[in-house]
């Protein structure tokens, strides 16, 4: 399994927890390279709607 889909199965069963949510998306952009921490934000966005879509963009573009 390939990191970024680890990251998404761990983002998907906890982005009900906004701590957890904005540290796992910390982790990912140290374990992710620049393609696939974009593809992390389209599927956040896709899968997850608005609840953390700009919070994760927001963090992920400073990355």
């Amino acid at each position: 399994m390939k990191m970024l889909d680890h990251q998404k199965i761990i983002l998907r069963n906890i982005y009900h927890n906004k701590t957890l949510f904005a540290k796992e998306l910390k982790k990912s952009t140290q374990w992710l390279n620049e393609t696939e921490i974009a593809d992390l934000q389209q599927w956040i966005n896709k899968e997850l709607g608005d609840k953390y879509s700009k919070e994760a963009r927001t963090f992920l573009e400073s990355a």
